[in-house]
């Protein structure tokens, strides 16, 4: 669903005559710190740029509202940190734990 309405918002800038605009989403799962969970893939931000491709593995990326995302991108947008290295980033830690349960780390639905 997000996906599309970011696709409709692009398709807009488009047509409105920003010829030289150039934007991607930075992508990724937010991180449920009360359920210890990973939420779906979504689109977390749109950035003004190129994208610079995907890392290996996944990074955690901390948003300036303390909200923690893990996500394949290698290089954070403006108001993202990367803390993937900051050891004693609890929720990273956490995250990056979620994560590789897979399906298990997963919030559950509804």
């Amino acid at each position: 669903m997000m996906r599309h309405l970011v696709v409709a918002a692009l398709a807009g800038l488009a047509q409105s005559g920003c010829k030289d605009l150039h934007v991607y989403s930075f992508e990724g799962q937010r991180y449920d710190d009360v359920g210890q969970c990973l939420g779906p893939e979504s689109v977390i931000d749109i950035v003004q740029g190129y994208a610079e491709g995907t890392c290996q593995g996944v990074r955690c990326f901390e948003g300036d509202d303390g909200s923690e995302y893990v996500s394949a991108s290698c290089k954070a947008p403006p108001h993202f940190v990367d803390v993937t290295s900051d050891r004693y980033d609890r929720k990273c830690i956490l995250a990056m734990r979620a994560y590789t349960l897979g399906k298990a780390g997963a919030c559950p639905s509804g």
